[in-house]
């Protein structure tokens, strides 16, 4: 949740939008609406946020008054507590709108503890690094597993255009070959390397560069990684960033049954 705040100070053309907090000091629960995401795409309710450490009941009765109860269509969007997978379709099944709530992925938190175990990494010779270019959300686009669509292409060209980015180019070409961002929710995301350029350092690269950057400017560094993903966890882990693989966020989605 730091790095959604931490993101909507920088990027308000990103991330921007409601904070719902249960109580004062010492929440148990916190939702963040993004409205900034939702003016961007077809979403209809703003993509969400959300951490709990209440009980399963009082997140229940919080997302059925708040958030889910108002998922009418697909698609939609909600990141945030593993249990709002289950809750989700109690939820939607309750309401007979033809809905269920999918889980995308559910990846584990990483991050850096100990700024002195950052492993410096640069590009080798005949690349260099620069922010993302506009035209690059087309590739980026097409490569991402979960892309390909009119909603996401928006979403990157945004974020190119608004929040941190890093991209490394062939220097012969001046084609992008690796890249990663910042997304909508503070972290270090999209990172993917072209089969052709991998085994070169190009990612470790990208990691350091947005690691970097964050820390000067003092934000929370931090990414997320799919369990299954075993190369991701080896680059992270040897860049120097801690794995928590127990602390998990859902990421869900809204489709028809």
């Amino acid at each position: 949740m730091l790095g959604c705040l931490e993101q909507m100070n920088e990027s308000p053309e990103v991330t921007s939008g409601h904070v719902y907090v249960s109580h004062w000091p010492n929440p148990d629960l916190v939702m963040f609406e993004n409205m900034a995401y939702k003016s961007l795409t077809d979403y209809n309710i703003p993509p969400s946020v959300i951490f709990a450490s209440c009980s399963t009941e009082k997140l229940k009765m919080t997302l059925e008054k708040s958030h889910l109860s108002r998922f009418t269509s697909s698609p939609e969007i909600l990141v945030g507590d593993p249990r709002c997978f289950e809750i989700g379709n109690e939820i939607t099944k309750s309401k007979g709108n033809g809905l269920q709530v999918t889980l995308q992925s559910l990846p584990y938190f990483a991050t850096v503890t100990d700024v002195t175990k950052l492993e410096k990494h640069e590009c080798p010779p005949g690349y260099f690094i620069a922010p993302l270019r506009l035209h690059d959300a087309v590739l980026i686009n097409t490569m991402w597993k979960f892309g390909g669509n009119p909603n996401s292409l928006k979403r990157f060209k945004n974020l190119i255009s608004h929040s941190l980015t890093a991209g490394v180019y062939y220097q012969d070409t001046d084609q992008l070959v690796s890249w990663g961002l910042i997304a909508e929710y503070g972290c270090i995301s999209m990172l993917h390397t072209l089969e052709c350029h991998r085994r070169r350092g190009l990612a470790m690269a990208i990691v350091y560069h947005l690691t970097k950057t964050l820390l000067d400017r003092r934000r929370t560094v931090f990414c997320v990684i799919e369990e299954e993903n075993e190369n991701s966890r080896q680059l992270f882990c040897k860049m120097g960033f801690k794995i928590f693989s127990s602390d998990y966020v859902a990421f869900l989605y809204t489709s028809q049954s």
